[in-house]
């Protein structure tokens, strides 16, 4: 008499069953971050924002990763060259004109000065455990030129005041109230890293931080988008005013 095979049967359906769902646990949740993310980057919110005719023009500058904001180094409403001294050479010092300010990752933005210095470790700890944030400051002679990678948008005094106040907000402070600075780190000449307000993680990362930044002075901004492109895409393209 032939055994029966219902048992081998279930067996290696019990072991499909079990296999099918560590892939999904494994699969899914970076598949429905993903999706949110594009989902979500679609969304406008300010889409009906009208540019004043006279106003601050402020850059947001995007290497396809990171989006940065750039803002005029001295205005009315704010002094940045004061909060946050410049380094370099004093010849190069007079000539600046605009501050370029990001946040992010401790580790990814200290250990990472180029793409060639990524570390696989450093990017899956950036993505999947809360860590500490910095501020990223560096200082320009002219303003960017907007294109593919850069968007300008102008804003009035009020909207511009609210987003000095977001970005001034995203720095730690000492007991005096002044930024602290990160010691001996740098990128080159003219730039320096200054301790940040907030943990980076998944979904409050660089590009979600210049988010809140567009939504606090009402410019056009994603529903929520972890990603460059989403951020970049609801700004006004180049000769589009």
């Amino acid at each position: 008499m032939r055994p029966s095979a219902k048992p081998e049967r279930g067996k290696r359906s019990r072991i499909r069953k079990v296999l099918l769902s560590i892939v999904a646990g494994l699969l899914g949740p970076p598949l429905l971050y993903a999706i949110a993310g594009v989902g979500l980057a679609l969304i406008p919110v300010n889409g009906d924002y009208t540019e004043p005719p006279e106003g601050i023009e402020v850059f947001l500058v995007s290497n396809g990763i990171h989006v940065d904001f750039v803002v005029p180094a001295e205005t009315a409403a704010m002094r940045w060259t004061g909060d946050l001294p410049a380094r370099g050479s004093p010849p190069t010092l007079g000539s600046l004109s605009h501050v370029v300010l990001g946040w992010g990752n401790r580790r990814f933005y200290l250990e990472t000065p180029t793409w060639a210095d990524l570390e696989l470790s450093t990017a899956f700890e950036a993505v999947l455990l809360p860590g500490a944030s910095v501020m990223h400051v560096d200082y320009m002679d002219g303003p960017p030129i907007p294109g593919d990678s850069c968007r300008r948008i102008r804003l009035g005094a009020d909207a511009y005041g609210r987003l000095c106040a977001y970005l001034k907000g995203s720095f730690r402070r000492d007991a005096d109230g002044r930024p602290i600075l990160v010691p001996g780190q740098s990128y080159g000449d003219s730039d320096s890293f200054y301790e940040a307000e907030g943990k980076y993680h998944a979904f409050h990362t660089c590009n979600s931080w210049t988010r809140r930044g567009l939504l606090a002075c009402g410019a056009p901004a994603p529903l929520w988008s972890p990603f460059a492109w989403g951020v970049m895409r609801h700004l006004p393209r180049p000769g589009a005013r």
